[in-house]
């Protein structure tokens, strides 16, 4: 087994915490490799791989891809605010690993999502650990025509977006925005839409869920930003379909034994006070 710790620069800690890692792996001569910000997708080949990722959830989103190409399971360890995607807080990074060594863990595939835009005849591909979020930008608000497997949900809605989002990023911006935490699903969550009568979905795992550009309240107000896991902005003009499903890829998150999804979710929300 070889450890892989990727640590975030941006907090100290959590620098200083890979360096305890790495001392402590050392000691029990237990082959190990650290790196800044980014795990390498030029790594050498190991079958028997395990990543550390310290850092909060946004470094945690950013390293998920690589790692799933490589098909290696990942620890979260807590250095954000929250932590959603990270069991374990700093203080317990001990426990955890011996957990590991022992093989009292379980790993917690979750699915990829695959997007695609048909523009002007072209179509491009993106894949999204989070979430795929289409913005009114700066118009005043943006129209568009909802689909699921083909059936218009919504002819016609307007406001201020729309996010599309993984299981895995439901407790993100699709949280904020009051859309559903969900441990399957694929979440449909509307931005200030001025109706009642609409509301976030989660859908089956094998949904596909398209969504086109109608414009904006005005006529010059013809292009819109994609947000991909809150980067890697796409320009959306009228008429563009964004067609978004789960892909064949997953990423392995690691729980240790004795994590229980609902009960770290209770604490992280603050709810068991």
């Amino acid at each position: 087994m070889k450890f892989i710790i990727v640590y975030d620069t941006w907090k100290p800690d959590a620098e200083k915490l890979a360096e305890k890692i790495s001392d402590w792996l050392s000691g029990l001569e237990i082959e190990h490799d650290s790196y800044k910000d980014m795990f390498p997708t030029n790594e050498e080949h190991d079958p028997d791989r395990i990543a550390l990722l310290l850092g909060g959830d946004g470094f945690i989103v950013k390293n998920i891809l690589p790692l799933a190409k490589e098909n290696i399971p990942f620890l979260g360890v807590n250095f954000g605010t929250v932590g959603f995607l990270a069991p374990v807080e700093p203080k317990d990074w001990k426990a955890a690993i011996n957990k590991i060594l022992k093989g009292k863990y379980h790993i917690d595939r979750k699915k990829i999502l695959d997007g695609s835009i048909k523009s002007s005849g072209k179509t491009t591909h993106f894949k999204a650990v989070n979430d795929a979020v289409l913005f009114r930008g700066e118009n005043k608000f943006i129209r568009m025509k909802v689909s699921v497997d083909g059936y218009p949900v919504h002819k016609e809605l307007g406001g201020d977006g729309i996010i599309v989002s993984s299981a895995i990023g439901s407790p993100a911006y699709n949280l904020a925005a009051k859309g559903p935490i969900a441990e399957v699903g694929l979440i449909v969550t509307p931005l200030s839409i001025p109706r009642i009568n609409v509301a976030s979905m989660v859908l089956g795992e094998d949904r596909i869920v398209e969504i086109k550009c109608l414009g904006g309240s005005r006529p010059y107000e013809k292009e819109f930003p994609l947000e991909v896991d809150g980067d890697n902005t796409r320009r959306i003009k009228t008429g563009d379909v964004i067609a978004i499903r789960y892909g064949d890829l997953r990423a392995k998150f690691i729980i240790p034994e004795g994590s229980i999804f609902i009960k770290s979710l209770h604490n992280k929300l603050g709810l068991s006070k």
